[in-house]
C-alpha cells in the first residue's frame, strides 16, 4: 500500500520549497513559513506540471515573501556626509560638497558632486538630486540595453521609461513600453542587463512560465545568479 503522503526537497526558479503530497488532499495551497520556508501541499498524484504552473502564477509574491521573512538585509538609509559612498551602474562613488556648484549633482572621476544646501529641507534635495541624476542617466543607458537586447528576445518594445515603482525593478504595459525603476541605474551592468532582458522577454510571456524563463536564459545564461544577487543586494540599492 502507497504511503498516505511525501516529502521532498526541492528548487524551482529560485524558490526552495518543501513539497508535501497528501493522498486525503482535494487542493493545492502554496504555505510561507515566517522564516522564509515556502511548503507546498499538494494531492499524491499532482504531476509536476501543475505544480511548476502554480509557483509560477505567484512567483513574484512569493519571491517578495521569501526575501522579506528570510532576514535578509533591510533597505539601506544613505546619509548625505562627506565621503560616503553612493552606486553607479555596480560602483561606489565617494560624496563630496561644493558650495560653488553650478548643477545640483555631478559624477566626475574623483566621485559625486553636490551642491551644498542648508536647512531642514537638505536632506530632501539631496535625494531629489540622485532620483533625478539615476533617472536622466537611466533614460539614455536603458533605452540603449533595450535597443541591444530586443531583437534577441524578438520583440519590438514602444517605448523605454524610467520611474519610482515601489518594489518592482520593472514592468511592461499592453502597448509595448517597458519600464524600470530608477534604482536599477545602481545596480552592476550585468544584472541591469537581467532586469532588460527580463521585461523585454515578459512582452512575449506575461507570466513567469517555463517558457518565459527559457527565454531569458537564452539571451541571459546566467540569469539565475543575476536573480540572486537582486535577492541578496537588492535592498542596498536605495537612497
Amino acid at each position: 500500500m502507497a504511503p498516505s503522503s511525501s516529502v521532498e526537497q526541492r528548487v524551482y526558479q529560485g524558490i526552495r520549497y518543501k513539497l508535501v503530497r497528501t493522498r486525503r488532499r482535494k487542493t493545492a495551497a502554496i504555505l510561507i513559513a515566517p522564516g522564509g520556508d515556502v511548503t507546498v501541499r499538494v494531492p499524491q498524484e499532482l504531476d509536476d506540471g501543475t505544480i511548476h504552473g502554480l509557483l509560477d502564477k505567484q512567483h513574484d509574491r512569493l519571491m517578495q515573501a521569501v526575501s522579506k521573512q528570510a532576514g535578509l538585509p533591510e533597505p539601506v538609509v544613505r546619509s548625505f556626509d562627506e565621503g560616503c559612498t553612493f552606486p553607479f551602474l555596480g560602483q561606489e562613488h565617494r560624496l563630496h560638497f561644493d558650495t560653488g556648484a553650478s548643477e545640483e549633482l555631478t559624477l566626475g572621476s574623483d566621485g559625486f558632486h553636490l551642491r551644498y544646501r542648508e536647512g531642514v529641507d537638505a536632506e530632501a534635495t539631496y535625494q531629489a538630486a540622485f532620483r533625478k541624476f539615476y533617472t536622466d542617466h537611466g533614460r539614455t543607458y536603458l533605452a540603449g540595453r533595450v535597443h541591444h537586447f530586443a531583437p534577441a528576445v524578438g520583440v519590438l518594445p514602444t517605448a523605454t521609461r524610467v520611474l519610482h515603482l515601489g518594489n518592482r525593478w520593472g514592468s511592461c504595459s499592453p502597448k509595448g513600453a517597458v519600464n524600470f525603476h530608477w534604482r536599477a541605474m545602481m545596480a552592476p551592468p550585468k544584472v541591469v542587463d537581467y532586469l532588460v532582458v527580463h521585461e523585454l522577454a515578459h512582452l512575449k510571456q506575461p507570466d513567469h512560465s517555463r517558457e518565459f524563463w527559457r527565454l531569458v536564459e537564452q539571451v541571459i545564461a546566467d540569469h539565475e545568479l543575476c536573480h540572486e544577487w537582486l535577492r541578496a543586494h537588492g535592498a542596498e540599492m536605495d537612497l
